[in-house]
């Protein structure tokens, strides 16, 4: 009888283990999603020619989490060893809460408001990533348009390549991507984003009528050298952690007279102009950007 009941209990403990496993495997599954923690420091300059800029503008920090399926949490929050924490992240899409500082005009002046150490992101529902953040790797290349002021005097009815130079990712980041992107001022719209680009990459092709005769757009060239953590078995989160080193600038393309045939091309342009911007989540990488 003694042998009998310690049987039913085991066989009781293993069912009850069992069922909590179950429970909290559907807990998860209900929420369907896994976040990706990241920071990322960014280092800016501002090219004005077909020269590399040769000294930083400034830098900003960026912290958040990225996920699958809209709504599967409703807020974030950030807890690290600076003066700001606990530090709320707004949503940035239904699929991203997302915070970037001001920017500073020093690295030490970020380090001041964003120090070395331990970066905790939570969610609700509750999820968890924790980031180790102990030194700053940026590329040592400033990344710039070689043909910049042939940008400003290209036909917008024609395809345009823009020629930049490339980086070698740091031989111990996960990975390394170049992106490029072009925003209308004008408009107020994006109208070109390259991403993930390998870090090889020196060019881009603009398609021809993405932009528009007079038009004033701004431009940013990204390197970005990232360390991706792979999931961590005790929170059963993903998180990344990047330094990015942006270049940004503006040009005017010169206005021209269309030929008569594009006149209704660019009034139905004008007309339903829109851009669905790609989203940078990735679920086993994490951004950002940004």
């Amino acid at each position: 009888m003694r042998l009998r009941s310690i049987s039913q209990t085991t066989t009781f403990l293993l069912a009850a283990s069992s069922l909590a496993i179950i429970l909290a495997a559907e807990s998860r599954a209900a929420r369907a999603d896994t976040i990706t923690g990241f920071v990322f420091n960014n280092e800016s300059y501002t090219q004005t020619s077909n020269a590399a800029p040769t000294s930083p503008t400034g830098y900003f920090f960026s912290i958040g989490a990225t996920f699958t399926t809209p709504g599967s949490f409703t807020s974030a929050s950030a807890a690290y060893p600076g003066p700001g924490s606990p530090l709320d992240l707004p949503p940035l899409s239904s699929t991203d809460f997302n915070y970037n500082s001001a920017q500073y005009a020093t690295l030490t002046a970020l380090h001041n408001d964003f120090p070395f150490g331990t970066y905790t992101i939570t969610t609700v529902p509750t999820e968890t990533s924790a980031i180790s953040y102990t030194s700053d790797n940026f590329t040592s290349t400033i990344p710039y348009l070689t043909n910049l002021n042939s940008l400003s005097a290209s036909n917008p009815t024609q395809p345009f390549t823009v020629d930049f130079n490339s980086f070698t990712k740091l031989p111990d980041a996960s990975e390394g991507f170049t992106f490029f992107s072009i925003y209308d001022l004008t408009t107020s719209t994006p109208v070109l984003s390259d991403g993930f680009l390998d870090p090889s990459t020196v060019s881009a092709l603009i398609p021809a009528n993405t932009l528009v005769a007079g038009n004033q757009y701004a431009f940013e060239l990204d390197f970005s050298n990232r360390f991706d953590f792979g999931l961590d078995p005790n929170n059963q989160t993903f998180s990344t952690l990047g330094f990015d080193v942006r270049t940004d600038g503006t040009f005017t393309l010169s206005p021209g007279v269309p030929e008569p045939s594009t006149w209704v091309m660019m009034l139905i342009g004008f007309a339903g102009l829109g851009f669905a911007g790609y989203s940078r989540s990735k679920k086993t990488l994490g951004a950002i950007s940004a």
